[in-house]
């Protein structure tokens, strides 16, 4: 059983790390522009659960790789489970980039 468990564990790690490099790499296409959060979910839909999205969205914010915004406003949020994802921005910050082309590394973020 502790084998079983100790496999478990490592496939959704993995699986966390890659989505986490997914979201990066599909926010990355636009290049530094600001994206609609609902359209990176979309986007992924069919690799990734709404609940995986969240985790890597929450993952990113707080390891400083991406930054979030009302779209309407353009304001910055530091809460954005606040909002529905059409409410919101997001880009890649200064971070973001380094992660995405390979600068830095992180081993929950598979690039």
């Amino acid at each position: 059983m502790a084998f079983e468990n100790e496999i478990r564990k490592k496939i959704e790690q993995s699986d966390f790390a890659k989505n986490n490099g997914r979201v990066i790499r599909t926010i990355n296409v636009l290049s530094g522009k600001f994206i609609n959060v609902d359209s990176v979910c979309d986007a992924l839909n069919n690799v990734m659960s709404i609940g995986e999205f969240d985790e890597c969205l929450i993952y990113l914010y707080k390891g400083v790789y991406i930054e979030v915004r009302e779209a309407a406003t353009q304001r910055i949020v530091d809460d954005f489970a606040k909002y529905v994802y059409s409410e919101l921005e997001v880009t890649l910050t200064q971070k973001g980039i380094k992660l995405a082309r390979g600068f830095i590394t992180d081993e929950a973020v598979e690039i």
